[in-house]
């Protein structure tokens, strides 16, 4: 959202602003599952934290995905009643950042997972993945699209660090999938 100049018109920046806020609200059972799974997974060994953090992860992104459908479907209503029909414009935008929201908040539960075994260097890989897409993206579509271009952008590398996330998650777990497995139990 630092690259407001290039927005097409002066009411995006403000749209993208509400929509950046509101897709958060999405976030807050990620960040507390987060800030609770980088203290287990430190204290914890590695063949317990292998059945724990997939239960939790496949949790997470089930309530994450259930939470942005719930901001999906009340979104255009909630924009009118509180802001005004002068910012529906945010709607779509809101729409097209979801995904990656959902998707980031797998990837922390991942992340927290894999620097609370003691392998920080996979997530500063993947943050760097996320930030080059993330300017490449945002340098791309925002000339063109505004603020909805901002969203795909965000939404396209918080898919990436999602992907990268869980290849390295498997990397340091060795396990296969994240998935049900029978010892998940």
């Amino acid at each position: 959202m630092f690259i407001t100049s290039w927005y097409p018109s002066r009411e995006q920046p403000v749209e993208g602003i509400f929509v950046q806020e509101h897709a958060k609200a999405v976030q807050l059972y990620d960040n507390a599952v987060g800030f609770v799974i980088f203290p287990k997974a430190a204290a914890t060994k590695p063949q317990e934290m292998n059945s724990f953090t997939p239960r939790v992860f496949r949790i997470t992104l089930a309530l994450t995905v259930l939470g942005a459908l719930g901001l999906a479907s009340v979104g255009k209503f909630l924009i009118q009643l509180i802001y005004s029909p002068t910012f529906l414009g945010a709607y779509t935008p809101m729409l097209a950042l979801l995904p990656g929201v959902v998707f980031l908040g797998g990837a922390k539960v991942l992340t927290n997972e894999i620097a609370g075994r003691g392998y920080p260097h996979y997530n500063s890989l993947n943050s760097g993945i996320g930030l080059i897409l993330t300017v490449a993206l945002d340098l791309t579509l925002i000339p063109k699209q505004g603020v909805l271009g901002a969203a795909l952008a965000s939404s396209i590398a918080y898919t990436a660090v999602f992907v990268t996330a869980i290849i390295s998650y498997l990397v340091v777990s060795q396990r296969q999938a994240l998935m049900y497995h029978p010892s998940d139990r």
